[in-house]
């Protein structure tokens, strides 16, 4: 298969508009002894509109989500782990 017909048979895959949206933001913090307080950030959106995830590691994780337009918006679910 060529690229073209790959993404010709990609983009005419059907899909569900009716699913159910999923948004959260998950903070990961780091274990290691060197890394204490920092973290990774990933902000996941799972709606008709499409996929999307953004991922970054952060010195101060909460307090880089706190200030996201994502958080304010109050629609994502915040998971620590």
């Amino acid at each position: 298969m060529t690229r073209e017909e790959l993404k010709r048979f990609w983009f005419s895959i059907p899909h569900n508009p009716n699913k159910t949206p999923k948004y959260t933001i998950t903070v990961k913090m780091d274990k290691y002894e060197s890394r204490k307080g920092h973290g990774k950030v990933s902000i996941t959106r799972d709606d008709s509109n499409g996929f999307s995830q953004f991922t970054t590691h952060q010195v101060n994780p909460l307090q880089y989500v706190f200030n996201t337009k994502e958080y304010k918006s109050k629609k994502y679910q915040l998971i620590l782990q």
